[in-house]
């Protein structure tokens, strides 16, 4: 036999036992089993979730960071900027798409793009009265036009960090719910 499947060979006193390994099944155990699965498979999603949001969290702050830069590039024109600044500005489309894949990875895009429906038509409404933009004739249209633009993706941005530090206070809660469950069992 090998030995294949004992635990323990116990001799207390005068007789010998010998213990076979077994699992016991019952459905408490498998509840516990389950729910200790469950609750682990839980936190992993959390944990993974905070890092997904806290990469968001710096890119969007990377954005802001790139919006003051071309604002300085306006003010005062590009010797202000040093090189790496320069290169800063080149880098906002891989930062933008990298924050829009992680919307969509959190379902931020889904909420942001209903907003985004909604902002849009604003500014269609306000390039209808500037057509002349379009075609050069107006520089004073122009500027009007990109400060809209920049209205618009200021609101976007508070609105994806509001739902972001909802969506931290509400993580909050249910972690606090978690732990008052775990030390009450």
């Amino acid at each position: 036999c090998g030995g294949r499947g004992l635990l323990a060979l116990a001799a207390q006193g005068l007789g010998v036992a010998v213990f076979r390994w077994g699992v016991e099944t019952s459905s408490d155990l498998a509840r516990l089993r389950e729910r200790n699965r469950r609750k682990a498979a839980e936190q992993a999603t959390l944990r993974e979730r905070e890092a997904l949001q806290l990469r968001l969290a710096r890119l969007q702050q990377r954005l802001q960071e790139t919006d003051r830069l071309e604002e300085r590039l306006k003010e005062k024109g590009s010797e202000a900027l040093t090189e790496e600044e320069v290169a800063k500005l080149h880098r906002r489309p891989q930062v933008e798409q990298e924050l829009e894949r992680l919307s969509h990875e959190l379902g931020l895009a889904d909420d942001a793009h209903a907003q985004d429906s909604d902002a849009s038509e604003e500014p269609d409404e306000q390039a209808g009265d500037g057509a002349s933009a379009k075609t050069g004739t107006s520089g004073a249209s122009a500027s009007a036009e990109q400060t809209a633009e920049m209205q618009v993706r200021r609101r976007q941005k508070e609105r994806q960090q509001k739902e972001h530090h909802e969506h931290k206070r509400a993580m909050q809660k249910e972690r606090q719910k978690n732990r008052d469950r775990k030390f009450s069992d």
